[in-house]
């Protein structure tokens, strides 16, 4: 049991530290600012692991937590709240960020 826990401390630095160090480097270099093509790479990849983590660990634990408080229900209300919520950050989002390419 103690090798784990130093295992976990291990890894618990290693991710701290990456996630440190690749947090900086948007901020100390010059092209990361100017360049929109890096931007929109960096806002597709975290928008990934966003939706991957969403997808992979919460949806199935949320989905079998509703199922064990309503085992009779047919009908899959987490996964409606789960497209619900994404269509209206989406359209949220296009209407406040992206509406002044409409306008102009």
């Amino acid at each position: 049991m103690k090798d784990y826990n130093i295992l976990k401390i291990i890894f618990i630095i290693v991710a701290l530290l990456e996630a440190f160090l690749m947090g900086i480097i948007p901020v100390k270099c010059k092209y990361f600012k100017e360049s929109p093509r890096v931007l929109g790479i960096a806002n597709a990849f975290s928008g990934g692991v966003f939706i991957a983590i969403c997808l992979m660990h919460i949806m199935p634990e949320q989905t079998e937590n509703y199922n064990d408080l309503y085992e009779d229900s047919k009908f899959p209300l987490p996964f409606l709240f789960l497209m619900v919520g994404y269509v209206l950050i989406l359209v949220l989002d296009k209407v406040m960020f992206d509406a002044h390419s409409v306008f102009h």
